[in-house]
């Protein structure tokens, strides 16, 4: 009886699994995937993107409520000022907190690592694993580990110049409608 109870329950456990068509990792994979997540620094690389994302969210911040600033009209050429200044005064103890909470309340890295772990027992085969390991212990491939942090900060950071301009207009005009909307009719 004990067996049954254990096979029943072994077995909806695993249903999730099977349905999907995707088996546990085998012993072999296991340690692969192990030695990739190794070998790509994968909570190191986790925790630079991190940083990179916050700092690039904090710089973004910055920059749209300074447009948002510039693009109000009621504000005097004085107060505009001012409001610039006290954003630059509050946005580096901003940032300060934001890290500090972040950090305090997320492991990025065991985060990315369980989730990366997932994926790469989803998406790659036993041997593609042991193909990426072989490739990210080439030369080309130690160059890639080292510059995709970078890679990844400085693509955030161009998609944030690119659409922040783009965004703070249509934050500005839903503001105007919604500032419009809310005047009492007349």
């Amino acid at each position: 009886m004990k067996i049954s109870n254990a096979l029943i329950i072994g077995s909806v456990l695993l249903l999730p699994m099977t349905v999907k068509g995707q088996q546990p990792a085998t012993t072999r994979k296991q340690e692969l995937l192990r030695e990739l997540l190794i070998i790509t620094e994968i909570k190191t690389n986790a925790t630079k993107m991190m940083d990179s994302i916050v700092a690039a969210m904090s710089e973004q911040h910055s920059q749209m409520v300074e447009r948002l600033a510039d693009a109000e009209p009621s504000l005097t050429p004085a107060e505009r000022e001012q409001a610039k200044r006290s954003l630059k005064e509050n946005q580096a103890d901003y940032t300060k907190q934001l890290f500090e909470r972040i950090k305090a309340r997320i492991d990025i890295g065991k985060v990315i690592e369980g989730i990366s772990f997932s994926l790469y027992d989803k998406y790659f085969t036993e041997d593609e694993v042991a193909d990426l390991i072989s490739f990210y212990k080439t030369q080309t491939g130690k160059k890639t580990l080292s510059v995709l942090p970078q890679l990844f900060a400085e693509s955030i950071q161009k998609t944030g110049e690119t659409l922040g301009p783009i965004l703070t207009t249509i934050i500005t005009e839903m503001a105007a409608e919604e500032k419009e909307r809310l005047k009492p009719k007349k």
